[in-house]
């Protein structure tokens, strides 16, 4: 439900796709401004790099309860959180930490090829934006 709420039942992702590139970038940038100008990461990044990693991230869904990651899996996207609540549990040491809208998770797995140290679990309904280590 909440996906056609936001979406009013429209395939964003074909009429992105639809688009000429530079025009798709233009439009994902502005739908994610807010987001990625909050990252410290992507500051001082040259505004064609900005746009492009702006143009390959993908919007996922998650209810209450759902694992996002799962700690020891293989990591290969990053996941920054459009918004909700996610928390952050590893084995033996409970609930490590709590990622609000803003917020990102999964860096890591873009430049290494290790395992996932924690899981992180959806404490609301959150809407995230991924990045793949292949598009990266």
């Amino acid at each position: 439900m909440h996906n056609f709420d936001t979406t009013k039942g429209m395939d964003e992702l074909q009429l992105l796709q639809s688009l000429p590139r530079r025009l798709r970038q233009d439009v994902q940038y502005y739908l994610n401004r807010e987001l990625i100008t909050s990252l410290p990461l992507l500051h001082g990044m040259d505004d064609r790099i900005v746009l492009s990693i702006s143009d390959k991230l993908r919007r996922e869904v998650y209810m209450p309860g759902d694992a996002i990651v799962k700690q020891g899996d293989v990591g290969d996207d990053m996941y920054f959180i459009s918004s909700g609540e996610c928390e952050c549990t590893a084995y033996g040491r409970g609930v490590v930490s709590v990622k609000q809208a803003g917020m990102f998770f999964g860096e890591v797995a873009l430049f290494s090829s290790g395992t996932r140290t924690a899981t992180v679990t959806a404490r609301t309904l959150c809407e995230l934006m991924v990045l793949t280590k292949s598009d990266l």
